[in-house]
């Protein structure tokens, strides 16, 4: 059976939220971001949060290059 992120059972609207959060933080503070899902009733570990933060930041950093890259392919077409 397929592993099934704890992250990826949270509600869209949390689960944007935490996005949001890890954009912010410079992919920092998991600590604190698992506090604050605690609060909101939420039992997300340190470590799930690293996992996730840094597939999200792989995604981000592999849209940026493409960005990038159509930009400067626009740049040397006549």
């Amino acid at each position: 059976m397929a592993y099934l992120s704890t992250i990826r059972t949270l509600p869209p609207t949390v689960r944007q939220w935490l996005n949001d959060r890890l954009f912010l933080n410079g992919f920092r503070d998991y600590s604190s971001i698992s506090d604050e899902l605690k609060g909101m009733g939420y039992s997300i570990s340190r470590s799930a949060l690293h996992r996730w933060g840094q597939a999200l930041r792989a995604q981000t950093d592999q849209a940026e290059i493409v960005r990038l890259t159509s930009l400067g392919n626009r740049k040397a077409t006549p």
